[in-house]
């Protein structure tokens, strides 16, 4: 067991240092004295509130054989920008990332079977999560408050598990990464693209998603005025690109318009 300093806690407004303390295979408790802090490369477990209320710390190394991250671990680390994770771990607790207000990225290793209670309430700066295909089970609460999201990367499976209110961040994500591929979507996505066509479009605008918008404008035939309100959303938000392919969908429907008026002969009943 190794430590820093003599006592650690919190006393009503008074915070004392926390000693880094290790019990063989366990961090139990961190240091806050440092910016970037990498954790020894024996480490296989990081006990509950370890690195609770570190305000100090900026960026996180966690070792490659890591196996499990206890409760609360990470919470209030509200100067936290960078997380370095292992490949592959097997189990993450509670809370783990609540209140990171600063943290703006994280992508969680394969083995990860449960995004648990609140587990990143209140990061308020998180633009982009990446879930691993083996998540089996999501909380409701688990995003709650992450009003900055734009980018969550996740499979089919794992999408049919989200909350609703970050579904449409994880299918525009799909999109753009679809329309790289050019290939088709699994089943669930098309149904969602579908359903939710117009708050796909609106979104797609607002976080300027040029990829996702050509999938949206190309697959999801949105009628001549709901393109007329998207190409005023473009403009106010200066989405140039986005802007001139709404204006082509427009036109290819001004096109099919005009062609359905030529097939029909006013007088064929007389």
């Amino acid at each position: 067991m190794t430590g820093r300093t003599s006592w650690f806690g919190r006393f009503g407004n008074w915070r004392f240092n926390m000693p880094t303390l290790m019990l063989r295979e366990t961090l139990i408790s961190y240091d806050n004295r440092y910016e970037h802090y990498s954790v020894p490369a024996h480490i296989r477990n990081i006990s509950a509130n370890c690195f609770n209320e570190r305000w100090e710390l900026q960026w996180l190394t966690l070792p490659e054989h890591l196996e499990e991250l206890g409760d609360n671990a990470f919470r209030m680390c509200i100067n936290l920008k960078r997380i370095d994770m292992p490949v592959r771990i097997e189990k993450v607790g509670r809370a783990l990332f609540s209140y990171c207000r600063n943290l703006k990225s994280v992508s969680l290793p394969e083995g990860v079977e449960e995004i648990d209670y609140e587990m990143f309430r209140e990061c308020g700066a998180l633009q982009e999560i990446v879930l691993p295909d083996s998540v089996e089970r999501i909380h409701g609460s688990a995003f709650s408050s992450c009003g900055s999201l734009k980018y969550l990367s996740c499979g089919a499976e794992v999408f049919a598990l989200l909350p609703e209110k970050v579904q449409p961040a994880a299918a525009l994500t799909y999109l753009e990464r679809k329309g790289k591929e050019n290939s088709r979507l699994p089943e669930i996505f098309e149904r969602y693209v579908q359903e939710k066509k117009e708050l796909l479009l609106e979104m797609g605008i607002r976080r300027n998603d040029v990829r996702g918008m050509q999938y949206l404008l190309e697959n999801s035939d949105p009628d001549s005025e709901f393109l007329r309100n998207c190409q005023e959303i473009a403009q106010r938000n200066h989405r140039t690109e986005i802007g001139a392919l709404i204006l082509e969908a427009m036109e290819k429907n001004r096109e099919s318009t005009s062609e359905g008026a030529l097939d029909w002969d006013p007088f064929g009943d007389l």
